[in-house]
């Protein structure tokens, strides 16, 4: 006999509602059986799926276990109260790696997951501790269960390889448990050693009187022991992982599993809501939210939500937040937030109170409410916060959200794509479809570069009927969450994508997909150096940590998308980010193998008495960036990481040469500023000195006894800071409304301040001019080297233009009598050589940035293609490539892309001809579009 279904709807819930659930997520290895073991659980019966189709994105079922009385036979007790009526929402995943990481973000801390994998897998062990890492870096209390699946596969002697292998794989995951409760323990014990350091100061200087405040120091310490007890407390409180065999297909095990998860899903200590009568109030606002699905409506700003709450009247908006948790809780919602960082000036704080003055306008509907928020937060300055609640979103719909997001994390063994034309350019609306081989060609460039045009999100989108609206504000939460970063504007391979019902998607814009993994390795070589150039300072705060793969790739994507205001100049790579913030530079880059993330900032300081202003002006820019990384790894709560500080440039150690400088622990450092001490250390058996007076260029507060203190009080401060620098911040938003960078001008005083003495000699060996004929060319700035009165060392042709020669560097190794006798060279001509380096790179970057424009307006102008041909096109973008490469350090891509001009010239980069258009005659496929 057949056994009835146990899967619903929410047209078929009743009373007492349908907030009386738990949310079951299924993760775990493409191909390891995760659908057919819901589709058991469903429809309590083995499954046998007769082809394989892997999930995209995910499917979400209701599980209604007690619907008919066989299940309650499992469990030892009887159900009382409301649990006749519990309804379990799984979430079945897709089992992609570059999606598991999306999966992640839906995670909450009363999920309870399920980690699918194949007994026969024998890699399966890796790939359940990679997933149970990221769900414990999440929620450290997280109920788990582990599932071993395809029992059928494995014979009689293996079955029992599998239990042993079973046992041992719950031993990894305990010992993976007790590393994570050692590393806070051993944290504790420093914070401990720190703490007691403070009490022995206290003692030796008399200073602590009866009755009186302890000291900042000694409350720092005291308050980051306390954080640090709770939460060991809560790793020890961690229930013990369950693990158990099952096979989908012939059922075996189907029972243990069932009782394992209905045990867990009515335990009161991981469900505590479920033991609670939900409130009317809770019922209305997600009766509310069903009817926004119903209307396709994914993502709504804040403001929007508030008003849809309204509705329910006051007692409804009184406890309006507390229902959002209770529906986050069981999965109904989630909640972003997306920061922006922006420096406060007198003239945008006249404008703030003036606008509190004027009366609200109607935003207007034509312009979409994404621009308007942002360019309402590019004025939002002067604030200590960074306008959270301006930036603010709720998900009505998470699983649809997750499924959008897969959708665009398009790779290589995905088979086809297909899409109807005539959906989204009709006949009648005069908007001509692209050509299929260009079309194919931008879609193939997800896969292949991991980039993605924001016009192509409504093909990939095509499954749900989304308005222009909800992409846009889909596409601002991708970006904040560092899902998508923008990449650049391209006018190749643009014509006809241009859509009639998006007509603000934008065809030129760019993104690239950071979990694809697919960036380049392009570091910068000349603007960023391991170390800073003499005269300047910088300081870089280091978070130590242990992530799961796909963290620090979103992380950069993260404050690329945080500095969209503020910086000026952005190159992003595989590893790192680098940003021009006015006078400051900043570096947020991965190291050690993705276990420290390094954010540094950099000025120049070689003013002789400036030092305390540089160094606050540093601090300024670098403590917002510092504050946003901190907030994005705090969406994985129970992230244990270790924060330090390191200061470069000799400013910090008495204009003293330090080759290594110490990586100080920030709760140390802060107790060393409160006490006025300096930080002692020895290298190379020499004593040297950090000024952490310097470091710290602040009075000390006693109420500063946290990272996140110190980052809020300079926050503060910066008002301060930039009127005692005589810096201004000026906003430049075009009326076009595309978004610009916050310029800098510095208003310095008439009176010159005095250079630093430089402390370093560059000895270069200059070679005569009678040397031999093999000894290296002389780089010359003008073409007039054969101009007879050119003699000596250095000197000026004609045209007043110097030429120099120049030898490497002697290593020491060659006889000295073969190296010709030479001088050192005085401070003009290193200051002569900086600017000619200087020269080069600058070159590089405008002979990039032509080369690519020449290329782009030839190719998006019709009339350009008649006067310029294809090679020449081809041949300008592969000159902006080799001068991009050269500006990035990468010579063996500049030789690369020289090579490719000469083929393009040559003729062999052709395009298409209209005959082999027309050969495909009614579908065009490629390898993995299909156009219908």
């Amino acid at each position: 006999m057949e056994e009835p279904s146990q899967m619903s709807t929410e047209d078929d819930i009743t009373y007492p509602g349908p907030l009386f659930r738990v949310k079951i997520m299924v993760i775990g290895p493409v191909e390891s059986g995760k659908s057919s073991l819901v589709q058991c659980l469903l429809h309590n019966t083995p499954h046998s799926p007769t082809s394989y189709s892997p999930t995209e994105g995910v499917n979400v079922d209701l599980w209604t276990p007690f619907k008919t009385q066989k299940l309650q036979r499992l469990l030892n007790r009887k159900l009382t109260g409301d649990e006749h009526h519990l309804i379990v929402e799984l979430w079945d995943t897709s089992g992609r790696q570059v999606c598991q990481a999306v999966h992640g973000l839906f995670l909450t801390a009363r999920t309870l997951c399920v980690i699918v994998y194949d007994v026969s897998d024998g890699k399966a062990a890796e790939k359940v501790l990679a997933l149970y890492r990221m769900i414990r870096q999440k929620y450290v209390g997280s109920t788990v269960v582990i599932v071993g699946n395809k029992l059928d596969l494995l014979q009689p002697p293996a079955a029992a390889q599998e239990t042993m292998a079973r046992e041992k794989l719950l031993q990894v995951l305990n010992q993976q448990n007790e590393s994570y409760k050692q590393g806070l323990a051993a944290e504790m014990e420093e914070t401990k050693g720190l703490l007691k350091t403070s009490r022995a100061k206290e003692t030796d200087n008399d200073t602590q009187r009866k009755g009186s405040e302890d000291p900042a120091e000694h409350r720092l310490a005291q308050q980051h022991l306390t954080h640090l007890e709770q939460r060991f407390a809560r790793a020890i409180r961690n229930p013990q992982v369950r693990a158990v065999a099952v096979s989908a297909l012939s059922g075996k095990g189907l029972d243990d599993l069932r009782k394992i998860l209905l045990e867990a899903s009515l335990d009161q200590a991981s469900f505590p809501y479920c033991s609670s009568t939900v409130r009317p109030s809770t019922v209305a606002l997600y009766d509310q939210i069903l009817a926004l699905r119903e209307r396709d409506i994914v993502m709504l700003p804040w403001r929007h939500f508030q008003e849809m709450t309204k509705d329910g009247g006051e007692a409804n908006k009184d406890h309006s937040q507390d229902d959002m948790d209770y529906l986050e809780a069981v999965g109904a919602l989630s909640q972003f937030s997306l920061g922006t960082v922006t420096f406060p000036t007198p003239s945008q704080q006249q404008q703030q109170q003036h606008s509190h003055q004027q009366p609200i306008q109607q935003h207007d509907k034509k312009k979409p409410v994404a621009r308007q928020k942002d360019k309402a937060s590019a004025q939002g300055a002067g604030e200590k916060s960074l306008r959270q609640e301006e930036e603010r979103y709720v998900c009505v719909h998470p699983a649809t959200f997750a499924t959008l997001i897969c959708y665009c994390l398009i790779d290589d063994d995905k088979k086809s794509f297909r899409f109807e034309a005539g959906r989204f350019w009709p006949r009648d609306s005069g908007f001509k479809h692209p050509d299929p081989h260009m079309l194919c060609k931008v879609l193939e460039a997800i896969p292949q570069l991991g980039t993605l045009r924001e016009c192509l999100l409504p093909l990939l989108w095509q499954e749900y009927p989304l308005s222009e609206d909800q992409i846009q504000h889909m596409l601002q939460v991708v970006q904040g969450l560092g899902l998508l970063a923008h990449h650049s504007d391209q006018k190749k391979h643009c014509e006809g994508l241009a859509m009639p019902h998006f007509l603000e998607l934008s065809v030129h814009r760019c993104y690239t997909l950071p979990l694809l993994s697919l960036l380049s390795d392009n570091r910068p070589q000349l603007n960023w150096t391991a170390k800073p150039f003499v005269g300047d300072i910088q300081i870089t705060w280091s978070f130590h940590l242990h992530v799961h793969a796909g963290v620090l790739q979103r992380l950069l994507a993260a404050v690329l998308f945080f500095s969209r205001h503020s910086s000026n100049y952005r190159h992003l790579w595989r590893t790192g980010l680098l940003l021009r913030v006015g006078e400051a530079t900043v570096c947020a880059e991965q190291q050690l193998d993705g276990q420290r993330f390094d954010v540094a900032c950099r000025v120049n300081g070689d003013d002789l008495g400036r030092e305390t202003e540089d160094v606050r002006m540093l601090w300024a820019t670098l403590a917002p960036f510092v504050m946003h990384v901190r907030r994005c790894l705090l969406q994985w709560p129970a992230l244990h990481f270790k924060e330090t500080l390191t200061a470069l440039g000799q400013q910090f150690y008495l204009d003293e040469r330090v080759e290594h400088e110490p990586h100080t622990w920030v709760p140390a450092a802060l107790s060393l500023w409160h006490r006025h001490s300096g930080l002692t250390f020895t290298e190379a058996d020499t004593d040297h000195e950090l000024d952490v007076k310097l470091v710290f260029p602040f009075k000390p507060d006693s109420s500063v006894l946290s990272e996140d203190d110190w980052l809020n009080f300079v926050i503060s401060q910066t008002d301060v800071i930039l009127s005692d620098a005589n810096v201004t911040m000026t906003s430049s938003l075009p009326p076009t409304g595309q978004e610009k960078a916050l310029k800098r001008s510095s208003i310095r005083n008439s009176v010159k301040h005095q250079r630093k003495k430089k402390s370093v000699e560059v000895k270069w060996k200059l070679q005569e001019e009678n040397n031999n004929a093999n000894q290296p060319a002389a780089i010359t700035t003008a073409n007039n080297n054969n101009d007879p009165s050119n003699k000596g060392d250095n000197h000026t042709d004609k045209g007043g233009n110097q030429t120099t020669a120049i030898t490497p560097i002697s290593t020491g190794n060659k006889d000295k009598t073969s190296v010709p006798q030479g001088r050192v060279v005085g401070a003009a001509e290193e200051q002569a050589e900086a600017v000619r380096l200087a020269s080069v790179f600058v070159s590089a970057i405008l002979a990039s940035a032509m080369a690519d424009f020449v290329a782009q307006e030839a190719e998006g102008d019709q009339d350009g293609r008649k006067l310029v041909s294809t090679a020449q096109i081809t041949a300008a973008r592969v000159t902006a490539e080799a001068a991009l490469a050269v500006q990035t350090g990468n010579i063996e891509g500049a030789a690369t892309a020289v090579i490719d001009a000469v083929n393009a010239v040559r003729g062999n980069h052709s395009a298409p001809s209209k005959a082999d258009s027309k050969s495909h005659g009614g579908q065009y496929q490629s390898k993995l579009c299909v156009l219908l």
